[in-house]
C-alpha cells in the first residue's frame, strides 16, 4: 500500500515527491553567502507546513486511525478508497495499543455504524474487521463491542442480508464472538 500519511479525509490524496521536499529544505535554509539577517537580528522563517512535519516525521497512530474511520464513513468517496481506508485501520490496530484506543477514541460506534451501509462491500468487511479485531485481547474487545451495540446489527445481517457474501462475515463474527464468550467463561465470569 502507498504512503498515506499525508492524506486528510475527503480530499484527493497525493504523496509528497521528493522534488517537492528539496524544493521546500531550499526554500526554508539560508547559506552563508546569501542575503541572510545580520548575526544580532532573530530569524524570521515562515511557519513550517504540517504537512512537511508530517511527511518527515508521521502522523500519530491515533490521528491516523480517526482519518481511516472518517475516511470509511465518508460517502463522498468511493467504495474502494473506504475500504482502503478499513484496510489501513486493520493494520493500525494489529498493535494491542492501537486496538485499545479505539474506545477512548470514540472509533467503535461509527465502525459498527458501517453495518447499515447501502453498499454491501462495506456491510461485509464491517463484521470480518469486527470479527478479526476481537482475536487481539477477546475479552476487553468483545466487551467493547457488546456495549457499543454491535451485537445486534450483526445479527439483522446474518438473518435479513440478501448478499450471501455479507451473511457469511456477520456468521463469522458472532461464531468468533460466541466462541471467546465460551472460552473466557472458563476462566472468568462471561461479559455475555
Amino acid at each position: 500500500m502507498a504512503d498515506q500519511h499525508n492524506r486528510t479525509p475527503g480530499s484527493s490524496w497525493r504523496p509528497v515527491t521528493q522534488a517537492e521536499l528539496l524544493q521546500w529544505s531550499v526554500l526554508n535554509t539560508a547559506t552563508a553567502g546569501e542575503d541572510t539577517t545580520a548575526a544580532t537580528e532573530p530569524a524570521q522563517r515562515e511557519p513550517i507546513d504540517p504537512k512537511w512535519v508530517d511527511v518527515l516525521l508521521g502522523k500519530g497512530d491515533a490521528l491516523r486511525m480517526k482519518e481511516c474511520v472518517e475516511t470509511v464513513a465518508n460517502t463522498d468517496l468511493s467504495v474502494d478508497e473506504r475500504i482502503e481506508a478499513f484496510d489501513e485501520l486493520e493494520l493500525l490496530v494489529e498493535s494491542l495499543d492501537n486496538a485499545n484506543d479505539l474506545r477512548s477514541l470514540k472509533l467503535w460506534a461509527p465502525i459498527i455504524a458501517q453495518l447499515s451501509s447501502d453498499i454491501a462491500r462495506l456491510r461485509m468487511y464491517a463484521p470480518g474487521f469486527l470479527a478479526r479485531l476481537s482475536r487481539t485481547t477477546p475479552h476487553r474487545r468483545q466487551t467493547y463491542f457488546l456495549n457499543a451495540g454491535g451485537l445486534e446489527p450483526v445479527l439483522r445481517l446474518l438473518e435479513q442480508d440478501e448478499d450471501a457474501e455479507v451473511r457469511a462475515k456477520a456468521l463469522y463474527c458472532i461464531s468468533g464472538e460466541s466462541i471467546r464468550c465460551r472460552d473466557h467463561h472458563h476462566t472468568a465470569r462471561c461479559p455475555c
